[in-house]
């Protein structure tokens, strides 16, 4: 370490980062796709509230208040999943190969797709204890009050 000199510490750590490169570069795809799909949940979430404030249907609304927001939950689990199918197929179209995809490439938009992934997220989410009144604003003059 006595003799480092600035070009030696250069090389150093341009070697340091080609290693951490290639340790993270098989988790950087599934990385990217699950950034894509909360992006995509989160946004869709945002719609779902902005929506409500507009209609002005709030959570103690009794019917209209728990079935928007079960629309807004399965709206946003549909947007995440064609978030992620397309960085998927952005990955795997990139010239570095970051991700290799088995089989013929799914189309986005595709009606089974959509259809799967809006059931899938209500009924897991669902599952997990969610109440789907609690989606939407509190009253609709507050937007970052939300019912419990």
């Amino acid at each position: 370490m006595d003799n480092m000199t600035p070009e030696k510490l250069g090389q150093l750590t341009r070697q340091g980062i080609a290693y951490t490169g290639h340790f993270f570069r098989p988790v950087l795809p599934y990385a990217v796709q699950a950034t894509a799909s909360a992006i995509g949940f989160s946004t869709g979430l945002g719609v779902c509230q902005a929506a409500g404030m507009v209609l002005r249907v709030s959570c103690g609304t009794p019917v209209a208040g728990p079935v928007m927001g079960m629309m807004g939950v399965g709206l946003s689990s549909a947007l995440a999943g064609q978030a992620s199918l397309f960085s998927q197929q952005r990955l795997a179209a990139h010239p570095s190969g970051l991700l290799r995809v088995q089989g013929p490439p799914r189309p986005l938009l595709c009606r089974q797709d959509l259809i799967t992934d809006a059931l899938l997220g209500v009924a897991i989410y669902k599952m997990l204890g969610g109440h789907f009144r609690s989606v939407l604003p509190q009253r609709s003059v507050q937007a970052w009050g939300f019912c419990a």
